[in-house]
């Protein structure tokens, strides 16, 4: 429906082929994005894999730790016994 160039342009020309544009309501519920890239089911629910991969748990971890802190506690109380001599 176009019309003559001497006719002037109204917005309820615009309305008249499109029924509310603007409504909340006119193109129903927003679909939400789908996730990108690899995706694993958990239940029932698409859950995306995390972007940084998370290492896996270490076994010595702890007792590494612990050997680390008391070599460091000891290396400490070296300095600490030559400074006060």
């Amino acid at each position: 429906m176009t019309k003559p160039p001497n006719e002037p342009f109204h917005e309820r020309d615009l309305y008249a082929q499109h029924a509310d544009p603007f409504s909340a309501f006119s193109q129903g519920p927003e679909q939400p994005r789908p996730p990108t890239g690899a995706t694993r089911p958990i239940g029932s629910y698409e859950v995306p894999e995390p972007a940084i991969p998370v290492a896996p748990r270490q076994a010595g971890a702890g007792v590494t730790l612990v050997v680390v802190l008391a070599v460091f506690a000891l290396l400490l109380g070296a300095a600490i016994f030559l400074l006060s001599t």
